[in-house]
């Protein structure tokens, strides 16, 4: 497989050098935030940023918990009873992946092995969008795509944390991938050179 790098300031992947659409990107066309005001996704945005952030330090054990804004306390509290709950072992978290043949790339939130069986997890601070379905059955082909191993993907998750208790969502629809896929054709459509 072709190297990825990443630009986190451009938020940028890379395979071999060439640039290649998130994940993100290619479901951005089956959202419309023109009614909500700039400054409210922006604040939004960050604070789920931060959210996210303080799952993989804990994922890793590297979280500080002493020095974590209370802010985010509840939300990593939700993290931790859903992890109990499930009695989920967290395999990979932030995990960058890329699919070479199909050209796209994402950052899966977790994968985690839920009663011995392969999870991709998407947490989710906000509204849980109509995309998360589409969005976890791409992670899933990435994550399958990027293993050596072929790991079998069984379950896709959605957890949304809520500061007061977390909701899981389990996305089974099979149309999932196919209008990943579409919107993926769609956005080749619309960037071509």
């Amino acid at each position: 497989m072709a190297d990825l790098a990443f630009d986190e300031a451009r938020h940028e992947y890379r395979v071999g050098g060439r640039v290649v659409p998130s994940v993100t990107q290619i479901l951005s066309i089956l959202s419309d935030f023109s009614a909500v005001p700039a400054d409210a996704l922006a604040r939004a945005a960050e604070f789920g940023r931060h959210v996210h952030q303080a799952v993989d330090l804990y994922n890793k054990s590297t979280l500080d918990e002493a020095a974590l804004d209370p802010a985010l306390a509840p939300y990593l509290g939700d993290w931790k009873q859903f992890i109990h709950d499930t009695d989920a072992e967290v395999t990979a978290s932030e995990f960058r992946a890329a699919h070479e043949q199909l050209g796209f790339a994402g950052t899966l939130d977790s994968v985690a092995l839920v009663r011995r069986r392969c999870c991709v997890i998407d947490v989710k601070t906000g509204q849980v969008p109509r995309t998360v379905g589409p969005q976890l059955a791409a992670y899933k082909a990435l994550l399958e795509a990027s293993q050596p191993m072929r790991v079998k993907v069984h379950r896709r998750l959605c957890v949304q944390l809520t500061g007061s208790g977390y909701r899981m969502t389990e996305c089974k629809k099979p149309s999932d991938w196919s209008v990943f896929q579409s919107c993926l054709n769609i956005w080749r459509f619309k960037n071509a050179a």
